[in-house]
């Protein structure tokens, strides 16, 4: 079948996306956006749609995630040092150290957000 290769061959593409995959998977996601982002025209050319599909819609979820979350963990505890000088850093540490999604409430609005990677 066009597009598939056998256990043990991977086509270009799929190397590429497996990459990508490896990458995301430790929180990576600067060089896995881009592998994705490299992966995506080669399995177009190979012919693997549903891989192809599958690539873009991952490049499209860490492109959200980094437009959502710009900041690198050292900016995210410059920001908070800079709005709560009275915090510790070692709360500080424990702020940004957590993996849980925790809510945070601010003056007349409340967030929810989860930790940057």
């Amino acid at each position: 079948m066009a597009g598939h290769a056998f256990a043990g061959e991977l086509s270009s593409g799929e190397a590429l996306y497996r990459q990508a995959q490896g990458l995301e998977a430790e929180a990576s996601y600067t060089g896995a956006a881009e592998l994705y982002g490299q992966a995506l025209p080669v399995l177009l050319q190979e012919g693997n749609a549903e891989l192809a599909y599958a690539c873009g819609e991952a490049a499209r979820k860490l492109a959200i995630l980094q437009y959502t979350y710009p900041d690198t963990l050292e900016q995210s505890k410059e920001r908070i040092r800079e709005a709560y000088p009275q915090a510790t850093g070692e709360r500080i540490e424990d702020w940004t150290s957590r993996r849980t999604p925790r809510r945070c409430v601010c003056p007349a609005m409340k967030r929810r957000f989860p930790d940057a990677a």
